[in-house]
Parts: structure tokens; sequence; C-alpha cells
């Protein structure tokens, strides 16, 4: 059995697997956490300290804590869960974090980067609320968690009983970084959505405006992709990944549109950004179940174009999304069309058995 929690990360990604291994013993990753609110907001806890909580309860652990990229709607949470004086920092036994200065060292780079540096305000102690500002790849490496070494496409991983084969980033998203290091700022809850094409129907945007442009930004070309694979189930979690790297990362594997990967899951790119998931890709992947994670109110994600695209591939997708955004994104039309379904996860676990 393999349980996944896709918690509600604001904008954000923040998802939770957990498995039992050879032994019987239940092991968890964390894939990102969101932002800052996923942890907690004016003092109330998120759906990730609420999961955390509930890991502690149970003597559980995060066996492995995966950092995607540095973008605050997928670090966020996990920088506000180390600040947290509370929070038991031995829970986390493993991280993979590309850091700036990771990523310099990798290009042979020995410059001094601390506009780089990702800051955290760290308690001195329990009974002080005195606060001390510390680089998260200093205090990854004091808390002996940290696994120091790049994580980047080809690298297989077998960990307690799954295998993780990791498909972004290549070189060159990571070199793009290194020349030009960008970061996307906190932002407010209350910022504009921007323009949707929520007013068109599927038939219209799949006849007349499926025109591909892909994803530019430089953090989302380093965010780490994988293959999950746990006994005969196999998740592909995307992270905000560009699709022509993912589509190259395939095709090494052996997977073209004519060998299609069989997924039991697929965790749609850059919460189903138009330029982040292209046809072509999508013709690789034998695929019923497609997972979005956004609540819909950032950056006018996500983007009915791409579910038009998945619905092309396979008119009997099911599209699930861990906010109730579902009557937002399609008029009963859409719904109406074809064999496909739209589910709101209402915090409901995945199972796959």
């Amino acid at each position: 059995m393999v349980k996944i929690k896709f918690l509600q990360g604001y904008n954000g990604d923040c998802t939770l697997i957990s498995y039992r291994n050879s032994e019987n013993s239940i092991k968890n990753i964390l894939i990102d956490g969101g932002t800052g609110s996923t942890y907690s907001r004016r003092r109330k806890a998120g759906d990730l300290k609420k999961e955390i909580l509930k890991l502690k309860d149970q003597n559980q652990v995060i066996d492995l804590l995966i950092i995607t990229h540095i973008d605050d709607d997928h670090i966020g949470g996990i920088l506000k869960m180390f600040e947290d004086k509370k929070f038991d920092k031995s829970l986390v036994k493993k991280v993979w974090f590309n850091s700036g200065k990771l990523i310099a060292e990798h290009f042979g780079d020995e410059g001094d980067y601390h506009e780089r540096d990702i800051k955290l305000d760290i308690f001195k102690g329990l009974n002080t609320s005195v606060k001390q500002g510390v680089r998260l790849d200093s205090f990854l490496s004091s808390l002996g968690c940290w696994d120091y070494r790049i994580i980047k496409k080809g690298l297989v991983e077998e960990i307690e009983s799954c295998k993780i084969t990791v498909l972004s980033p290549d070189n060159e998203g990571l070199k793009n970084l290194h020349d030009k290091w960008e970061r996307e700022s906190p932002d407010s809850l209350e910022t504009s959505a921007g323009k949707t094409d929520y007013h068109l129907s599927i038939n219209e945007l799949i006849e007349t405006h499926d025109t591909f442009e892909e994803d530019e930004s430089i953090p989302n070309g380093s965010s780490i992709a994988f293959l999950f694979e746990k006994d005969d189930k196999k998740i592909l979690f995307l992270g905000d990944s560009y699709p022509s790297v993912i589509k190259k990362s395939l095709q090494d594997l052996g997977y073209s549109s004519d060998r299609k990967l069989e997924l039991d899951l697929f965790k749609v790119s850059h919460h189903a950004s138009r330029k982040n998931t292209d046809n072509e890709l999508l013709e690789m992947i034998d695929c019923d179940t497609y997972v979005t994670l956004t609540n819909s109110l950032k950056h006018g994600l996500p983007d009915k174009l791409t579910y038009a695209r998945i619905i092309k591939n396979n008119p009997n997708s099911t599209l699930i999304f861990n906010y109730n955004i579902v009557s937002k994104v399609f008029s009963q039309q859409d719904l109406d069309l074809g064999e496909h379904e739209a589910i709101y996860l209402n915090k409901e676990a995945i199972i796959l058995d």
C-alpha cells in the first residue's frame, strides 16, 4: 500500500507519501512544504504542521525530505517548520536540496554567494525569544541530515523498499540558475489571480487555442522531478519542471509514444500551467489519474488548456484537485463532455493498494 496526502499548500506544493518497507515499518517522504502558511498562519496550524504532529505522535519520522527548488510556494512551509522552536528537528532523517552554494561547487565556482543564502530566523533556545539569522544550508549541515550532493537527472536511489528515478533537473537547468540566480519571494494571498482561460470550453481549447510555449522560469528549470516506484505502483512527481527535460529523461529510459510509461498517478507540473505540460509528454504516458495542487489564487493557474490536453490524450481521465476549484475551472458542459471526471479531494488521502 502507498498512501499519498496532497496537503493544502495554498498556491504551492506539499505532498506526504507513506508506505511500508520490507520490514513492515511505515516510511514517509515529504515533498516540499507549500507557502509559509502551509505550516502555520496567525498562530494556527496549517496542514503541514498538523501532519508533522501526527507523525511525532505515532513515533514516525520524515525519512526523506525533498525540497524540489527554491521558490517560496515550495520551500516556504519548510522554512517555517525549521523556524518553529517546538519542532523536533530530529524527525527529519535525510534531505535532498540543491542549494546555491552546492550548485556553485558543482560547477567548480569558489565565489562568495551570500546573496543566494536562504535565511532562517532560529530561536537560540527553547526558553528564549531571541532569534538569530542562519543560512538554510548551514542549518541543514548542522542537523547532519543533508545528503550533500547534487540531485539531478540520472540519479536512481533505492530508499527503504521504494525506488526513486530522478528526471529533472538536468545540468543545463542547474547551470542557468547558477548563472542567473532568481527566487520568487513570499507573496500575499490577496494577490490577483490573473487572467484565466476558464471562459473557453474544453473543445474550444483543443480545436483553436492549443499553442505551446515552454516555461522559461529559471528556478522551475532547476526543479527536482522524479518517478516513484513501490512494488508495482508508479507515480510521477513533476514539481515545477520543464516538459522538454522530462521527455528527454523518459526517452533515455526507453519510453516513447509507442512504449508508454504506465502510471498509477501523475502529479501535474507547475500547478497545471499550460507551459509545463505538452501533448508530446502526455503521449508518452499511460495514466488515468492526474493531480493538481493549487488554490487557484495566484498566476491565473491552473490553466484549463492543460486539462484539455490531458482529456484529448485520455478521454477517460480523472482530474483530482486538492482545493475545491472544480466549478471555478470547468463549466457543466465541460464536465458532461466524454467520460472524464473532476474530483475535489476534500483532504482525503489517495491510497494505492
